[in-house]
This record gives C-alpha cells, sequence and structure tokens, in this order.
C-alpha cells in the first residue's frame, strides 16, 4: 500500500510540475507572439531618421538580423514545446549558403511554416537574405507584421479575392478577381529587383497553394480533368507563383549563375494546428522529418523549361516532382521514415545566446518607449 501510495504522489507530482510548465510555456509563448512584433516594427519606425544617413547595407543588416532573431524566436516554440524534427535525404546547407534557392514544400497545417523554420534556422545565416511567399491573410496577424517589415511577399489567392471582393466591394479586391495575373507580374518584378540586388538569395513557396484538406477535392478533380494520377496526401501544385518566381531568378543571373530547386517534403503522423504546435499542454509531442531532395539547372531542368512553346511543360515537370513528393509521404506513413540510404539526422542545437539577447533587447525597446513615452 505504501509503495502504490508513494507511486500515486509521485505521479501526481509530475503532472503538477508538466502543468506549471505548460502554464508558463502558454504565458511566454503569448508574450513573445505579441511583444516581439511589436518591439520589432518600433525598432525600424525608430531607424526612420537615420535611415537615409547610414548606407543601405547597414541598415538592411540591421534590419536582417533583426528578422532572423524573430524566427529564432518562432524555431523555439518547436523546442519548447518538446517536439523534434529531423533531417534526410540530401544535405542542403552547402547550397543554400552559396546559390540562389527556389525552396518548395508541401503544406498541410500552419505548423509548417514554424518546422520550415526550425530546420532551416541553423544554416549559415540563410533567413537573413531569404524571402516567404505567404497568404495575404497572414500579414493581419502580429507576426506578418515581421514579415511586410522584411519585404516578404503577400499572395491573395484568385478564389479569396472573389470572396473578398462580394464582402468589401470592387474598389480594392476586384483587380485581382482575374486570375491573379497583376500579382504574379508584381512577384516577378520583385523577385528579380531583390536578387539584383543582392538583398535576398532565395524564396520559399507552398506551390500548393493552401491546406491540403482544402484544396484536395478541387486538385482532385482537376487531375481528372486532364487525366492525371489522383495524389493521396498532397495537392497537384499551382504553377503561376512557381513560374513568376523562377522566371525572376533567371533573369537577374549573373555569369551563368547557377539557380537550384530545393524540394523539401515535410512529414508527420499526425497534422497538428498552430495552437498543437505551440503548447505542449495539452498535446503530445510530435516527430516532425523534413526529407530534402535538390534540382539543380543544367542538370535536372534548363532555360527551355520556361521559353518552350508548350505552356504545359513546366506545369508538367512541377506534376511529376509533386508525384514524386506523394511517393515518398505513402513511403514515410507506411515506414514511418522517408526513402533514403541515409539515417535520420536531428536539426542542429538552437543557439541560446542570441536568444536571451534578444530578449533583452526586447525589454530594452520597450523601456526606451515608455521614457519616450
Amino acid at each position: 500500500m505504501d509503495i502504490m501510495t508513494a507511486r500515486t504522489n509521485y505521479q501526481s507530482s509530475l503532472m503538477i510540475i508538466d502543468t506549471i510548465r505548460g502554464l508558463a510555456l502558454i504565458i511566454l509563448d503569448t508574450c513573445q507572439l505579441i511583444l516581439i512584433p511589436f518591439c520589432y516594427v518600433c525598432t525600424l519606425l525608430l531607424l526612420q531618421p537615420i535611415k537615409y544617413i547610414i548606407p543601405v547595407a547597414a541598415y538592411q543588416e540591421i534590419e536582417h538580423c533583426l528578422y532572423e532573431n524573430c524566427i529564432l524566436i518562432v524555431s523555439y516554440w518547436t523546442d519548447l514545446a518538446g517536439h523534434q524534427v529531423f533531417e534526410s535525404g540530401e544535405d542542403v546547407g552547402h547550397i543554400l549558403k552559396n546559390e540562389r534557392c527556389l525552396i518548395i514544400a508541401n503544406h498541410q497545417r500552419p505548423s509548417d511554416i514554424g518546422i520550415i523554420m526550425r530546420a532551416l534556422q541553423t544554416k549559415s545565416h540563410f533567413f537573413r537574405t531569404n524571402m516567404w511567399v505567404l497568404d495575404w491573410v497572414l500579414q493581419c496577424v502580429t507576426f506578418g507584421w515581421v514579415c511586410r517589415g522584411h519585404g516578404d511577399f503577400f499572395l491573395l489567392q484568385p478564389v479569396d479575392a472573389k470572396r473578398f471582393s462580394s464582402v468589401f466591394g470592387d474598389r480594392f479586391f476586384g483587380k485581382w478577381d482575374t486570375g491573379g495575373q497583376e500579382q504574379l507580374t508584381t512577384l516577378k518584378d520583385t523577385v528579380t529587383m531583390k536578387f539584383d540586388s543582392k538583398e535576398y538569395t532565395s524564396v520559399i513557396l507552398f506551390p500548393e497553394g493552401g491546406f491540403l484538406d482544402k484544396r484536395r477535392s478541387g486538385s482532385d478533380r482537376y487531375a481528372r480533368l486532364i487525366n492525371h494520377q489522383v495524389l493521396n496526401h498532397i495537392t497537384l501544385p499551382r504553377t503561376g507563383a512557381f513560374e513568376a518566381i523562377l522566371r525572376g531568378m533567371l533573369e537577374c543571373r549573373e555569369n551563368n549563375e547557377n539557380v537550384c530547386i530545393v524540394d523539401m517534403t515535410l512529414g508527420y503522423r499526425e497534422p497538428i494546428t498552430a495552437w498543437q504546435h505551440m503548447f505542449r499542454f495539452w498535446y503530445p509531442r510530435q516527430k516532425f522529418v523534413v526529407h530534402y531532395r535538390t534540382f539543380r539547372m543544367n542538370e535536372s531542368f534548363d532555360d527551355s523549361l520556361l521559353e518552350s512553346d508548350d505552356p504545359n511543360k513546366l506545369r508538367d515537370w512541377l506534376f511529376s516532382r509533386f508525384t514524386e513528393k506523394d511517393h515518398l509521404l505513402a513511403n514515410f506513413y507506411d515506414r514511418d521514415k522517408f526513402p533514403t540510404p541515409t539515417n535520420l539526422r536531428p536539426c542542429s542545437p538552437l543557439p541560446v545566446r542570441p536568444y536571451l539577447i534578444f530578449h533583452l533587447w526586447t525589454l530594452f525597446i520597450l523601456y526606451l518607449l515608455t521614457k519616450l513615452w
């Protein structure tokens, strides 16, 4: 009886400790979700008076450092919640550091963004010169302010444009209600300008254009219409943004500079919400696996992919890659790993010192604002 009582008391103590830890995590993440983007925006506003005095490169370096540390905060949410992120396939660290890259990934839940951030965070200051292509709605949340300040591109889907224009009228959203061609042109020009100025060296895109459960029915109908295999674990990608980014990158190449497409396949057993990803209080820990493949220009594709008279050549090439991704995910769900000769490798540990220093910077900015107020 004493042993059973002691065991019960021990389990109760562990439950209380876990509850306290979970509540502390909720408070910490909530404060970070609100205060970190607020201080980022305030810092950029405070820098405006000297923006035109200091060199452009110096201002960009300051902003890139702030942005990278904001991504570091989000990456820590995964670790603090007890989740694990593993990598398999090719080692892309050297490629991301030295080549211009278009990174494509499958999309199931909002937590996919956090998984990618955690996987790429430790790869040679990657996020300092990276641009995300995100859904237009995300700029309305707090970390969307950070993405807007960094220059990430927000894309409004034509379906959402129709929905918004029916509610708010055509004055603002009606111009995007014609297939989104104007946005794609703006995206291509933005990529060309940013890559030509060396401000960015990579772009991250979710070609599916939405979450798996929302896009599945439309993807299946389109697959049957064009006599394509119906995919089980992902959806057929949309090619508009992919083509616009690729054209923009190729337009500003210097001396036949290489362009690489990095394919990230995200695998996990149970799709989870952003809340479940951040807070482990009520939810089990998850194991996320990121599988890398690379497709270099002049090896896996060339300019003819865009210059061909056949408008479906680029579409068919991208559809083939996503069909392969579907087979990879089928293997993952069947065997709990991707088909690769290399073993799973855990992501490198996140740096602690920048994490702590960034919190001190946040407190300093809040203190400075109270004094200015």
